[in-house]
């Protein structure tokens, strides 16, 4: 009976989960219905993306920083390239497959794989061997997206946009137009991800 009077009921607590539930939900609709968050969901709405390859500057915005002013130096592109940020050679889970998909030859062609520094080299039954570029690879585009989406603050995705375009234009031979798109998509969707943080962050901050 004592243990049974000390054991709290998993009743009462699916009740307070429930109105926690139901105060965040009210929070969050009231929040959306503020003034302030609507002004500036506008503004980010009629803000055009900064993630564009084109020679053009972006349209002037208080959000970005002017292309006049200085790189912070713990963001700056040359202070580490897209490579040494990724780290494939260590980090990537590369098998026969994924490979052959890639090359477009059936899996039994390879006979192995080694990881270089900089490069693959596939040994092949029909041709001896072949040197594949880690960027060429599925594994490459789902890390720079993971980059990406790892950025907080609009001024980290940012340099991190520089960084991948600085990539981009010295080993253009290597990436496909598909990649650029994705990329581009990813910046655009984790920019506006940041940008609503902050919204629902100042409203809530005029809130309390």
């Amino acid at each position: 009976m004592n243990f049974m009077a000390q054991t709290s009921s998993p009743f009462k607590r699916t009740s307070r989960l429930r109105q926690r539930i139901h105060s965040l939900a009210l929070l969050f609709s009231q929040l959306l219905t503020s003034p302030l968050v609507h002004h500036e969901l506008n503004f980010m709405a009629q803000t055009p993306s900064p993630f564009k390859r084109t020679s053009h500057p972006p349209a002037p915005c208080s959000l970005l920083p002017s292309p006049l002013s200085p790189l912070p130096a713990p963001f700056s592109p040359k202070s580490m390239t897209l490579f040494a940020r990724i780290q494939p050679s260590k980090k990537f889970h590369i098998t026969v497959k994924a490979v052959a998909q890639m090359l477009g030859i059936p899996p039994k062609v390879i006979i192995r794989i080694e990881r270089w520094g900089y490069v693959l080299f596939v040994h092949r039954s029909d041709i001896g061997g072949q040197f594949v570029s880690y960027r060429k690879l599925r594994n490459w585009q789902n890390a720079v997206a993971c980059k990406i989406q790892n950025c907080v603050k609009k001024e980290q995705l940012l340099m991190l946009w520089l960084t991948i375009k600085n990539d981009g234009k010295k080993y253009a031979k290597q990436y496909k137009e598909a990649y650029y798109v994705f990329v581009e998509r990813v910046c655009t969707q984790q920019w506006q991800k940041i940008g609503l943080g902050q919204v629902m962050g100042k409203a809530v901050g005029t809130r309390q």
